[in-house]
């Protein structure tokens, strides 16, 4: 999907309400996938109802989404393919919250005061835990609590003064 600068994408408009399922961890696709798919199953059958499931394919799980999943209240799941970084930041913003095994998106979800569940057992990363990031440790109850409590995750987005790039740019410009 191009991204155009005058052009404003609404997904929600193609999507309807919707949060983002992201799976691609290698241990998890390649040496936990009862596990996986365990709490794959758990995050569809326990997400609001209300709301579609964008699953993004990645190159390491476009097969790995079983056909058979029991999804009792998904209203609807919709695959997405990779996208290019800018207009999956969007699509994160337009989205209710983000469930996902790969914390990669943890910072910026903390800067757009997205509500994430990391589907894992702990991150690198410390931005947004204890505010809008609950690690789910494949504890259930931790799952089911994301899901039906995530809007109390959500925060105002960071507002910054000035840009980080400005700031070294104007450092470097002093030496």
């Amino acid at each position: 999907w191009a991204i155009s600068k005058t052009k404003k994408i609404n997904y929600h408009e193609e999507f309807g309400k919707y949060y983002i399922l992201y799976i691609r961890r290698q241990e998890h696709l390649y040496f936990q996938k009862e596990w996986t798919r365990k709490i794959i199953s758990i995050v569809l059958n326990n997400a609001p109802y209300n709301l579609n499931c964008l699953f993004s394919i990645h190159f390491l799980n476009k097969d790995f989404l079983p056909t058979n999943l029991s999804i009792n209240k998904q209203k609807k799941l919709i695959t997405v393919e990779k996208m290019p970084y800018v207009n999956f930041m969007k699509l994160m913003s337009q989205a209710e919250f983000i469930a996902t095994d790969g914390c990669t998106n943890q910072e910026e979800a903390y800067y757009m005061g997205l509500p994430l569940l990391a589907l894992r057992n702990r991150t690198e990363r410390v931005e947004g835990l204890g505010e809008n990031v609950v690690i789910s440790k494949g504890d259930k109850h931790i799952i089911k609590d994301f899901l039906k409590n995530y809007k109390k995750y959500k925060r105002k987005p960071v507002n910054f003064k000035e840009r980080p790039s400005k700031i070294i740019v104007d450092y470097l410009f002093k030496f």
